[in-house]
């Protein structure tokens, strides 16, 4: 999807349980289905989140703390990152990452 549909919404609706005719061009059709929320539902989800977010910040102060104490960790770390810009760097000059814009 192109980021300009959500800027000028000129983007023809599909009705997901109507009849099923073929298009002219390739499209891709994603049908959602929202439901009522209430509030023990949000309330749930809500909790989920935050422990979800409580887990992510303990186990990043965790990596933290290990990197911190041993240098093996830290020079995988660091290598680790290398490679991944080499690699990103790699995809940007090879034109695979201008097809993301």
């Amino acid at each position: 999807m192109h980021y300009s549909t959500f800027l000028t919404y000129r983007h023809e609706a599909v009705d997901c349980h109507g009849d099923r005719r073929p298009f002219e061009k390739k499209v891709l059709v994603s049908c959602i289905q929202l439901v009522k929320p209430s509030a023990p539902q949000w309330l749930m989800h809500m909790a989920i989140a935050h422990s979800l977010t409580h887990m992510n910040m303990k186990s990043f102060e965790f990596m933290v703390w290990i990197a911190g104490n041993s240098p093996c960790v830290r020079r995988l770390v660091w290598v680790l990152l290398v490679i991944s810009f080499i690699i990103f760097l790699g995809l940007f000059f090879g034109g695979v990452m201008l097809e993301f814009v």
